[in-house]
């Protein structure tokens, strides 16, 4: 890529204005300030770099593709590590109860882009309500567990689930 440094009308703002072009690919671009320079970072879009590695053979390779027909769309198969074109139950997150209260575990990437946020609610239908939600720098891989903070009252009714985004 070619990047251009452009100078602003106004100096007195202080603020620098980079232009890329001359680049091919999606992902995020990012400024860090370290201790001797100003940086630009580029992180490439591992989602994208996932559905190319992928053999589809004609197959829905879009976000919401379902392909072998799991019920888990593509964006979410790669969310949580799994494989789009093979149904596989062992990537689906798994629920727990302990103290009174519902956990959720499952599997994160460290795909800065993917917002994973976990929601509860005392009906199947909603309103849900975010207990934790996970992006940018926080998403790191490895197994994540998240308890909702609400003790289930008897007769036991709460409703927990993944969501997942970009």
């Amino acid at each position: 890529p070619v990047i251009q440094q452009a100078e602003t009308p106004n100096p007195d703002f202080g603020k620098i204005v980079l232009q890329v072009t001359g680049f091919a690919g999606s992902g995020v671009w990012s400024l860090r300030n370290s201790a001797s320079a100003l940086e630009l970072v580029y992180q490439p879009d591992r989602y994208q770099a996932w559905t190319t590695s992928v053999a589809w053979n004609g197959a829905d390779s879009s976000p919401l593709g379902d392909p072998d027909g799991d019920g888990l769309r593509n964006l979410l198969e790669f969310a949580i590590g799994g494989n789009p074109l093979l149904p596989s139950a062992a990537v689906l997150p798994s629920l727990s109860f302990n103290g009174g209260r519902l956990g959720l575990s499952f599997v994160r990437t460290d795909d800065p882009l993917i917002i994973y946020q976990v929601e509860a609610s005392g009906h199947p239908a909603g309103p849900w309500s975010a207990i934790w939600t996970s992006t940018g720098a926080a998403n790191t891989a490895g197994t994540v567990v998240v308890e909702d903070e609400v003790v289930v009252p008897v007769p036991p009714r709460r409703f927990i689930r993944l969501k997942v985004s970009r």
